[in-house]
């Protein structure tokens, strides 16, 4: 409860901070217009406690105990012996080639794998050289198990897909819930994958534009600046 009051705090400052700014910009565009003094911006309403954050998750996890726990043997109970399982094959496109559904992970897939082989022979279509799964990547003895059900493409190379290969460094860890798991994941990220320095400039003079057209915002700092993109501008770049 801790390290979510201290998150809520940081939220709230910065979009605090972020409304004071554009406030204190509109504000400036008529100053000199009128003698009455600018009203300064509200004050920034407080974040409720930690101690009040935890007694409100515990009652909402009481009330809902006994109704999770009901809907969660039903739905095992009815699922049992049924297609519970998918599995998708998707290409570099983010196109879904094919999906299989099975009773259990990972079983009943070489009909799947075969025919998947089958189809790039027939359209006439190279074969992928590369193939990331979330399991059954690596083998001490021999072929891996994905690579064997694709037997057909022998020259493919099989990865691990980089997702479930940061979920193996995580190991060590008792839980998602560790109070240092997001920080741990954060950092992780921060050593795979790394932004584009020329994209990143792009983006971070098209976003100084947009503030300084659209909302009169100038004069911030790069730091400041980075804050305010989002995670959907940065996932175009």
């Amino acid at each position: 409860s801790t390290m979510l009051y201290h998150k809520l705090c940081e939220l709230q400052s910065e979009d605090w901070m972020e409304k004071s700014l554009l406030y204190l910009a509109v504000c400036e565009r008529f100053k000199g217009t009128t003698m009455q003094p600018i009203t300064p911006p509200p004050p920034m309403m407080p974040v409720p406690t930690a101690k009040w954050l935890l007694s409100v998750h515990a009652e909402d996890i009481r009330q809902g105990d006994i109704h999770l726990r009901v809907h969660l043997e039903n739905g095992l109970h009815k699922a049992a012996g049924t297609a519970a399982w998918v599995t998708n094959v998707g290409n570099e496109h983010g196109q879904v080639l094919m999906s299989v559904l099975t009773s259990h992970e990972g079983q009943g897939l070489l009909p799947m794998t075969t025919g998947l082989v089958k189809r790039y022979e027939e359209a006439g279509v190279a074969p992928p050289k590369l193939l990331y799964v979330d399991r059954d990547c690596c083998s001490s003895l021999g072929t891996s198990k994905a690579a064997a059900m694709f037997s057909g493409w022998s020259d493919m190379v099989v990865r691990l897909d980089v997702w479930h290969f940061m979920r193996r460094f995580t190991a060590g860890l008792h839980t998602d819930s560790h109070p240092l798991y997001s920080l741990f994941m954060v950092r992780l990220s921060g050593c795979i994958f790394v932004w584009d320095e020329g994209d990143m400039n792009l983006l971070m003079e098209a976003k100084r534009r947009e503030l300084e057209q659209n909302q009169a915002i100038r004069g911030l700092t790069n730091e400041q600046l980075a804050g305010r993109l989002t995670s959907k501008q940065l996932a175009h770049h």
